[in-house]
């Protein structure tokens, strides 16, 4: 049944989320939200309100509406000339009452994170700098039908401007993370001052988002303004990592050659493996050379991001967006950051040019999923870096040298109860870094 959708006329800014079909319910265990409440949380420049308008067995609504306290944002109002609602705001907002799916988190249903649903998003007040054009140029390369709708349409008489109307077969999480980077992008607020305690994670998402996005570079550039370095990593880290982005490089090739996938292969064989996961496996180079091996009758590629995912798919020929998956090989979104039970009951698992990208904040995360929870028997983990003569000698890449690495290696080795050996694999113009880790 749900909340009737009535706002007061503060409320000038309003998305909506609606799931129809056998996920509609869903929708209510994602966000953790009660739809017979009205939430109310305290931002840093007003509230925001969630409920629920529409609640039936085919079709879930939830609102997210924006109260935007002028005096809030600035103890002198003449000087704040932008007190309407905007897409840094809604950022915000996003980050605060969704957190918990917006970070891909529900330890009690982790493949519901990842489940696909029909889900059409509504955006009152969502102008573009550049028109509707823009939102085109942003949102539909990511697959999203988009539609701009006249304010008569708007169902709160009090909301102005045009309504954005987004449509998509696709994760709730990856809605929301789009949401989440492109808001302020779209009418030109990445750089305010409300986003400051976010920029880290914005910046995170981004590095999803803008995998092979034709607008990728503005994307991130719009986010520079305030932390050019942070940016300038991120940067760093796509060029660097991601084959859809390879023609960044000079010579357009992966860190991930054919000497180093043979490398960890091998291990795969002295270790008898039969199954193995990828761990962060990109656009699937690596899981084009697992298949050869017919040892291997359970083959899973891991990652967070769904464009390289389709990247994989397409390289497998799979139809990842249907479900399928062949006899050994099968394609999982996720999150390392996250306990996800899916990693669970692997032979082996790989971490193929990953560790050394990840913040440092988080890598205790990826520890605890990976060596204490996942528990596989054999882990091969690599790390790939510049060419020789270009860096430092010892320099792996985004700030590791070898010996950082290898301490790494040894400290996983004592703490989680891992025998490791250190080798160092590939062609002799690269420098790499290998541990194998195995109980």
């Amino acid at each position: 049944m749900g909340l009737p959708l009535v706002v007061s006329n503060d409320l000038r800014m309003l998305l909506t989320l609606r799931v129809t079909g056998l996920h509609a319910s869903d929708l209510e265990v994602l966000l953790d939200k009660c739809p017979d409440k009205l939430h109310s949380t305290r931002l840093s420049f007003g509230s925001a309100l969630v409920f629920f308008p529409e609640v039936s067995p085919d079709a879930v609504t939830v609102a997210l509406a924006l109260d935007v306290d002028a005096v809030a944002l600035s103890p002198n109002i003449l000087s704040q000339p932008f007190a309407e609602p905007n897409g840094a705001m809604l950022s915000v907002a996003i980050a605060s009452v969704f957190r918990t799916a917006l970070d891909a988190r529900l330890p009690n249903r982790p493949a519901l994170v990842t489940t696909m649903m029909p889900i059409e998003v509504r955006v009152a007040s969502f102008s573009a700098a550049r028109g509707t054009d823009e939102l085109r140029a942003l949102f539909g390369p990511l697959g999203y039908s988009v539609v701009v709708e006249e304010p008569a349409a708007a169902t709160v008489s009090a909301t102005a401007g045009n309504i954005v109307r987004l449509e998509k077969q696709c994760s709730l999480y990856e809605v929301l993370s789009h949401l989440y980077v492109l808001g302020p992008v779209v009418d030109g607020r990445a750089d305010d001052a409300v986003l400051d305690d976010q920029r880290a994670a914005l910046v995170m998402h981004a590095e999803g988002v803008v995998r092979g996005h034709p607008a990728g570079d503005r994307i991130l550039q719009a986010y520079s303004v305030r932390r050019p370095s942070e940016t300038a990593a991120a940067f760093a880290r796509l060029q660097t990592t991601d084959p859809l982005a390879g023609q960044t490089l000079p010579d357009a090739t992966s860190l991930l050659d054919d000497a180093r996938m043979d490398a960890i292969v091998l291990e795969l064989r002295e270790a008898s493996a039969h199954s193995v996961i990828d761990l962060g496996c990109g656009d699937g180079k690596l899981l084009g050379r697992l298949v050869r091996e017919k040892a291997l009758t359970r083959i899973v590629g891991f990652d967070v991001s769904h464009r390289l995912l389709d990247g994989a798919a397409s390289r497998m020929k799979l139809d990842r967006r249907a479900g399928k998956k062949s006899e050994r090989l099968e394609l999982l979104h996720g999150s390392l950051f996250y306990a996800d039970s899916r990693m669970n009951g692997f032979d082996a698992a790989v971490l193929a040019d990953v560790v050394q990208y990840v913040p440092q904040d988080r890598l205790a995360d990826l520890e605890k999923n990976v060596f204490e929870l996942a528990r596989p028997t054999t882990v091969v983990a690599l790390a790939s870096g510049g060419r020789r003569g270009e860096v430092s000698e010892g320099d792996l890449s985004h700030g590791w040298s070898t010996n950082q690495f290898d301490a790494w290696a040894m400290g996983i080795s004592d703490r989680r109860g891992y025998r490791v050996r250190l080798l160092s694999p590939g062609s002799s113009a690269q420098l790499t870094r290998m541990a194998v880790f195995s109980k």
